[in-house]
């Protein structure tokens, strides 16, 4: 992450140039035309050296702006300095608009090993009362230290299948990928309820979903467990509060992979609630979350 302390060089040098530019320019007025052509070559190369600091200053600020709130967020929820960082350079402004109309946040998950006997104030942890630890895979309570794209939507309220995400992008590909047989069919044909993990796990489902997330299929998948979690605490506390009492799917391979874990029910636990059902069950009350992510 570009310091403070870079900022205000490159903002030292620029005005440093800007003056010159200025003494440069005012030469001009006594010269003759010969001499000011000559004087117009030096303005040139100084405009040019600007122009270039504005735009890496308009980058390291734009860079800035995301950065710092997530550090600082991280800062407080973990106690600690957390190291954040730069954005990777696929992440342009340009592609940020576009996650910004569909929903979609940058976040940044540290590589830490968020186990149950870790203490931090507030946490509202994974409780595994409705599952047996030992058959977790190895790294499900590591976070992958990485940037990740999250979509923001709030569950919604259960309503006996009927219930929709607000403003879903997705709906439209849900819909095309029942028509072709891919998954289930369902009265709701956009609708992210009724799909079992497995359909979810599709090399054509993923592809189909991360096109319309602008990402590559290996970035994407659905959410961990404990991804849903962190994230849930740190930026999204409503995943896991009334009127959400919906569930959603984890790609977790629960069970050596015979099982997956669902969460989030918001009557049972809420962010700390986890499950688990066979990978081909589809439920009109579990939906499901992807998650895109950037290496480092």
């Amino acid at each position: 992450m570009i310091s403070c302390s870079d900022l205000r060089q490159k903002l030292a040098l620029l005005q440093a140039q800007a003056l010159e530019f200025h003494k440069e320019f005012a030469k001009l007025q006594p010269l003759e035309h010969v001499q000011v052509l000559e004087q117009m070559d030096v303005i040139k190369k100084l405009f040019r050296q600007m122009t270039k600091g504005i735009k890496e200053l308009k980058d390291a600020m734009w860079d800035l702006k995301i950065m710092e709130p997530e550090k600082n967020r991280l800062r407080e929820f973990f106690g600690q300095e957390i190291n954040v960082p730069p954005l990777p350079a696929e992440i342009t402004p340009e592609r940020l608009k576009d996650w910004q109309e569909k929903g979609l946040e940058l976040h940044y998950l540290p590589p830490e090993n968020m186990t149950q006997e870790r203490e931090i104030a507030g946490w509202k942890k994974p409780d595994y009362k409705y599952i047996n630890p030992s058959k977790l895979p190895p790294d499900a309570t590591k976070l992958p230290g990485c940037w990740v794209l999250v979509d923001s939507r709030q569950k919604p309220e259960y309503q006996s299948g009927d219930q929709m995400y607000v403003n879903d992008f997705l709906g439209p590909v849900l819909q095309e990928l029942r028509n072709k047989g891919l998954i289930e069919k369902f009265r709701h044909p956009q609708s992210r309820f009724y799909i079992s993990p497995r359909e979810l796990e599709k090399p054509e489902v993923i592809a189909a979903i991360a096109k319309a997330y602008g990402l590559k299929p290996e970035q994407l998948s659905l959410q961990r467990e404990i991804e849903f979690n962190v994230l849930g605490n740190l930026h999204h506390p409503e995943w896991g509060m009334p009127p959400s009492n919906c569930s959603e799917w984890f790609s977790d391979l629960y069970d050596a992979g015979r099982r997956r874990l669902c969460g989030g029910y918001s009557i049972n636990g809420g962010l700390a609630y986890v499950g688990w059902y066979d990978p081909d069950d589809r439920y009109v009350g579990i939906g499901c979350r992807f998650l895109g992510r950037f290496s480092s």
